[in-house]
């Protein structure tokens, strides 16, 4: 959900900093929310006898926070370094056509 606001957002021309920042805003309480909201319930397994399910239990708590914490965090941070600003690839796009108009 998150990726998916902040890319639009920067198809509409504002930069990486501010497409987050937005992106954080509409849909980032909400993410927070399910992710909490899904490992609370699955939290109890903890306490079943049966041994697989508390098992399960620890297991999906721990991935629930962790996708979460990941779509929160870690997404943002590998845009940062995987996608363009789209300023900076606007002026990468002219910068070489600058170039060969001048020789």
């Amino acid at each position: 959900y998150l990726l998916s606001i902040q890319l639009a957002q920067q198809r509409t021309g504002a930069s990486l900093a501010q497409a987050h920042r937005s992106a954080l805003q509409f849909t980032g309480k909400v993410v927070a929310l399910v992710g909490v909201t899904l490992a609370a319930g699955v939290v109890t397994w903890i306490w079943s006898p049966i041994k697989f399910q508390a098992d399960m239990g620890i297991l999906l708590t721990f991935m629930f926070v962790w996708n979460m914490a990941g779509a929160l965090i870690l997404i943002p941070a590998l845009s940062h370094f995987l996608l363009k600003d789209a300023a900076s690839a606007r002026r990468f796009a002219a910068a070489p056509a600058l170039g060969l108009a001048a020789r």
